[in-house]
C-alpha cells in the first residue's frame, strides 16, 4: 500500500500516517478495539460487490441471521464467494 498507493500520491495530499492503520488477520479484535480507543468511525469506503455486498462483506449464504443479529456482529474473517473470486480474476486478471 505504501509503495503503491500512498508513495504515488502527493504529499499534500496523502493520508497522514497516524490515520492509517492496517488490521492484524491473526487479532482480528484489534479493529475494533482501535476503532473504539478514537470514538468510532467518521467514513468508510468500500466497493459493491456483483451480489450486493460491500466491501468483500460476503454475504452469509450458510446461515440465516437476523437484521438485529448482523447489526450486532463484531470484524470477522468471511470466506470470499466463488462468484466474486471469478469475477475479480476475469476483472483485474487473477
Amino acid at each position: 500500500m505504501k509503495r503503491n498507493f500512498f508513495d504515488v500520491i502527493s504529499e499534500d495530499l496523502r493520508i497522514r500516517p497516524e490515520n492509517i492503520f492496517f488490521p492484524d488477520p491473526c487479532d482480528i479484535s484489534s479493529f475494533g478495539k482501535v476503532i473504539n480507543e478514537l470514538g468510532g468511525v467518521d467514513i468508510a469506503f468500500g466497493g459493491i460487490g456483483i451480489n450486493g455486498h460491500l466491501a468483500f462483506n460476503e454475504p452469509m449464504k450458510e446461515e440465516s441471521i437476523t437484521t438485529d443479529d448482523f447489526l450486532k456482529l463484531k470484524t470477522r474473517i468471511l470466506r470470499t464467494d466463488n462468484d466474486t473470486v471469478i469475477v475479480t480474476c476475469l476483472k483485474y486478471g487473477g
